[in-house]
């Protein structure tokens, strides 16, 4: 009689299953990069109900790309104020 060796199931299915979602994660992403669907961003895939680590929130109104995804926002630039004595504005000299 061939000898069994002993099979933990519950580890094996466990696996089965982790590589299971992590296909279904990346056909979920490739979908969504392909039919942009409000709700849903287009890069990563993150939803209302499933964000990104750390938390994101949506950057445009159609709500396909989270501000985890958007690339930053320039600073405005300010302006610059020209010097003043006693409350009027000093052009320059003459």
């Amino acid at each position: 009689m061939a000898t069994r060796r002993p099979v933990n199931i519950g580890v094996e299915c466990m696996n089965a299953l982790a590589r299971i979602e992590q296909q279904l994660d990346g056909w979920k992403r490739a979908l969504v990069r392909a039919f942009p669907v409000p709700g849903w961003c287009q890069k990563c895939g993150c939803s209302e109900f499933e964000p990104c680590e750390g938390g994101c929130g949506w950057a445009n109104a159609e709500q396909t790309l989270c501000t985890a995804c958007a690339p930053p926002k320039p600073e405005p630039r300010r302006k610059q104020s020209r010097p003043r004595w006693r409350g009027r504005v000093v052009k320059g000299k003459r």
